[in-house]
C-alpha cells in the first residue's frame, strides 16, 4: 500500500508545509502566485507562519479493503487546513455608529459651498460684463469692415461695369452711324443727285432763255454730258433751236457759252460736299 505522501512529494506529511528542492528549477518570467495553502498559513499584518492543524493522511486500501473499513462513530477530522484564531481575538461586535459623528466639519464645508461669495459674484458678473462688451465691440468692429468690404466691391463692380457698358456703347454707336451712313449714302445720294440735277437743268434753261431773249442772240452754245444736254433740251421747249449742242463725256457739269458769257451747273463741286457730308 502507498501512501497518499507518494502522490505529493511536494508537501511534508507531518505540516503539509512543502519543501524547497536543492536543484536550480528555471522559471519561467510568467507571474507566480504563492499556494492557497500557504497565503493561509501565515498572519496577514506580521507575515509569519502560523501554525496549521492537520490531520494524518490516511492510507489508500484496495478495493477489498475498503468494503471491510468501519468509520467510527466519531466525527470526521478537520481536514480543511485553516488556521483557527483565538475567541478573544475577535471583537464581539463592531459598531460603525449612525456616521453623524464621523465628519463634523463636513456639513458647515458644504453649507459654505451652498453659499457662494458675494465677491466672487460681483467678479463673476464684472467679467461677463466685460466679455460682454468684448464680444460687442468686435460685433461692431466686424459689421463696419463687412459694410466696408461690400461698399468697395460695390464701387469696384461698378466701375468695371461702367467700363464694358462704354465699351459697349461706343461700340454700338459706331455701328449705328456706319449703318445711317451707309443708309444714307445708299438711298438718299441717288435722290439728292437727282433733285440737284433737275434743279440745276432747270437755272440752266432760265439763264439760256434770258441770253436767247428774242432769237437776235449771235451764238448760244451748250457743252456737257449727254444726258445732261437732253434734259436741258426738254427744258428749253421752242428755244432749243437757238443753241448749239455738243456732247462731253469729259465734263461733269454743263457750261453755256454766249459771247463773253460762261454759265455752268457746278455739279461736280456739288457732288463732292454731298459724298463728303455722306461718307
Amino acid at each position: 500500500m502507498l501512501p497518499l505522501a507518494h502522490y505529493l512529494p511536494e508537501f511534508d506529511a507531518d505540516d503539509g508545509m512543502p519543501f524547497e528542492s536543492l536543484a536550480p528549477v528555471n522559471r519561467s518570467s510568467k507571474p507566480t502566485f504563492e499556494h492557497p495553502i500557504l497565503v493561509a498559513s501565515r498572519d496577514v499584518e506580521t507575515g509569519t507562519a502560523v501554525p496549521v492543524i492537520s490531520s494524518p493522511i490516511p492510507e489508500i486500501l484496495e478495493v477489498d479493503e475498503v468494503d471491510e473499513l468501519v468509520l467510527p462513530e466519531a466525527g470526521m477530522p478537520d481536514l480543511t487546513g485553516e488556521a483557527h484564531w483565538p475567541a478573544t481575538d475577535m471583537p464581539e461586535s463592531l459598531d460603525f455608529g449612525d456616521g453623524t459623528d464621523a465628519l463634523p466639519g463636513l456639513d458647515a464645508d458644504v453649507d459654505g459651498a451652498e453659499e457662494p461669495d458675494d465677491g466672487r459674484l460681483a467678479l463673476q458678473a464684472e467679467m461677463d460684463a466685460a466679455i460682454e462688451a468684448a464680444r460687442a465691440e468686435e460685433r461692431e468692429l466686424a459689421e463696419t469692415a463687412q459694410s466696408a468690404a461690400i461698399e468697395a466691391a460695390r464701387a469696384e463692380w461698378a466701375t468695371a461695369e461702367g467700363e464694358r457698358l462704354a465699351t459697349l456703347l461706343s461700340g454700338r454707336l459706331d455701328r449705328i452711324e456706319m449703318v445711317v451712313r451707309t443708309t444714307l449714302a445708299s438711298v438718299l445720294r441717288p435722290i439728292a443727285v437727282n433733285t440737284r440735277r433737275r434743279q440745276s437743268v432747270l437755272e440752266l434753261a432760265d439763264a439760256t432763255r434770258m441770253l436767247i431773249g428774242d432769237g437776235k442772240a449771235l451764238s448760244v452754245r451748250a457743252t456737257g454730258p449727254a444726258d445732261l444736254l437732253t434734259a436741258l433740251d426738254e427744258a428749253l421747249g421752242t428755244g432749243r433751236d437757238f443753241v448749239t449742242w455738243q456732247s462731253d463725256e469729259t465734263l461733269v457739269d454743263v457750261r453755256i457759252e454766249c459771247d463773253q458769257t460762261v454759265i455752268e451747273s457746278r455739279l461736280h463741286g456739288w457732288r463732292a460736299a454731298l459724298e463728303e457730308a455722306l461718307a
